[in-house]
């Protein structure tokens, strides 16, 4: 399938957020993510540019690990000069951070 084609198919798959979805749904979805963002890279990409129901982007996070590709690109996302773009980029930046742990010294007190 063509790269747009497949954002555009999730796109629809992501227009429901994943605490109204069935658990099973979430996970095929998810699976099926991972193996079209390792096949073309680029997909994850676009869709971030398109955008997708943002409550999504934690479990992508969590669900999908060629989903931390994203944080190749959320700086652009975030710099795009339009606000549902850079909006969108802070969501996904912050989702991204929160797997990561933090240094001891520097939690802030």
């Amino acid at each position: 399938a063509h790269a747009a084609t497949e954002v555009a198919a999730f796109q629809l798959l992501l227009s429901t957020p994943p605490s109204e979805c069935d658990p099973t749904y979430v996970t095929q979805v998810c699976d099926l993510m991972h193996a079209s963002f390792l096949r073309r890279p680029v997909v994850y990409k676009l869709l971030c540019f398109r955008g997708f129901h943002a409550d999504w982007l934690p479990t992508l996070a969590r669900a999908v690990p060629s989903s931390q590709s994203g944080d190749r690109f959320a700086a652009e996302l975030i710099a795009s000069g339009y606000r549902r773009q850079s909006l969108f980029g802070i969501r996904l930046a912050d989702a991204l951070g929160a797997l990561h742990a933090t240094p001891a010294g520097l939690n802030a007190s």
